[in-house]
């Protein structure tokens, strides 16, 4: 399946996840070493589950990865890494149950996998497990989040979330500039004589996946343009913004329409260009970053920005990372997507090692100690990312 295919968002819940470097190390010992020179090899492997917490299962548990190295594929650095939970006390117990469970002196610490590559490859793995004082700058969070806070017509909303996401405050404005265009962007498309006017009437749940297909279409746009955002920290790009947007991207994907082709449809039938989004944009937001960055993509490719928007495989995730993105969900009558907080600084990973440093073992999850410490994580997050 290519790494694009994308599908309408299904019914679900928004869920939280980490991942934690700096755990030890991780080695393999294979039965034919032959496939690591498979041309798929890295990707595959880098996100295998090698060594599991006795716990894992959907919505629980942790495991390890292996991190890039000189001898990737036989021993690594190890990466902790949680299955997506749910955001409720107890869940959120679980989480951080597994992940000082795991770090214990009872941890799990082999495993076996399986990879099919001309007749099955066996590795064993073994965890050379380090155990960390506590969790600190090296954890990130991955987190579904409400498109009716993170594109909301309230600008003071939007910029909460994004704060809660992204540490930098240069990252911020550019991210907060990115939103603010895609609002603008999809409010002219239902302007009359507009490229989408004959649509205006979808239900609001369609509008937020308007929304962000356009918020995700400008930061692709906006990452062409390197010299303009500057360095990621870690010279990645997916570290540009700071924080990586992982959800799908296309009209069917963010569930505007059943169709990826209505804007171009609509831009023909109603002689609408890109030149028309631009100049509103520039009407609202004026001649910034972000708007020059839309201009000169304009230029670039020959008017194609109506063609790119509602387009699959323009997240980060895969456009960058070119890796498979992540299903955007509809829950309690709102569209909700994925985000990866990677900064140190970003509040999101800042109350995370909070609650996950309050007690560094496994307590009772009828514990009133470790739940209270739970709803207070779940306090500091829900309202700004829009969780119920």
């Amino acid at each position: 399946m290519p790494i694009d295919s994308e599908a309408a968002p299904l019914a679900g819940h928004p869920l939280i996840g980490i991942e934690v470097e700096g755990v030890g190390s991780v080695s393999s010992r294979w039965n034919n070493e032959d496939i690591i020179q498979a041309a798929n090899f890295h990707d595959v492997f880098k996100r295998t589950p090698l060594v599991r917490s006795r716990s894992f299962a959907n919505f629980r548990g942790v495991y390890i990865t292996p991190e890039d190295s000189d001898n990737f594929g036989k021993s690594s650095p190890a990466e902790l890494v949680s299955k997506p939970h749910r955001i409720d006390d107890l869940n959120l117990l679980r989480l951080r149950n597994s992940v000082w469970k795991a770090l214990g002196p009872r941890g799990v610490r082999t495993g076996q996998n399986t990879f099919n590559y001309g007749g099955n490859r066996t590795t064993e793995n073994r965890w050379g497990k380090f155990r960390p004082s506590s969790i600190g700058g090296s954890l990130q969070t991955t987190v579904g989040i409400g498109v009716h806070r993170l594109l909301s017509n309230n600008a003071n909303r939007r910029e909460n979330c994004i704060k809660m996401l992204v540490g930098d405050r240069r990252k911020q404005r550019i991210v907060i500039a990115l939103a603010e265009a895609a609002v603008t962007a999809q409010q002219e498309l239902f302007a009359a004589g507009a490229a989408l006017w004959h649509h205006r009437n979808i239900p609001q749940i369609q509008i937020e996946g308007l929304r962000l297909s356009l918020f995700l279409a400008f930061i692709n746009v906006a990452l062409t343009q390197s010299n303009r955002l500057g360095g990621g920290g870690s010279g990645w790009a997916k570290d540009a913004l700071g924080a990586n947007f992982k959800g799908f991207s296309s009209f069917i994907g963010t569930g505007t329409n059943n169709s990826n082709g209505i804007l171009k449809l609509g831009a023909r039938a109603m002689t609408y260009n890109d030149s028309d989004l631009l100049a509103r944009i520039r009407a609202v937001r004026g001649n910034g970053t972000i708007t020059q960055a839309i201009n000169d993509h304009v230029n670039d490719t020959n008017n194609q920005l109506l063609s790119l928007i509602g387009q699959r495989g323009l997240s980060i995730q895969t456009a960058v990372e070119q890796w498979n993105a992540i299903a955007n969900i509809t829950h309690n009558g709102h569209l909700y997507t994925v985000v990866e907080c990677r900064e140190k600084t970003s509040k999101v990973n800042i109350n995370m090692c909070t609650f996950l440093n309050a007690e560094k073992k496994d307590v009772s999850e009828t514990s009133r100690s470790g739940l209270s410490h739970a709803r207070t994580f779940r306090t500091s997050i829900r309202n700004h990312l829009g969780h119920p």
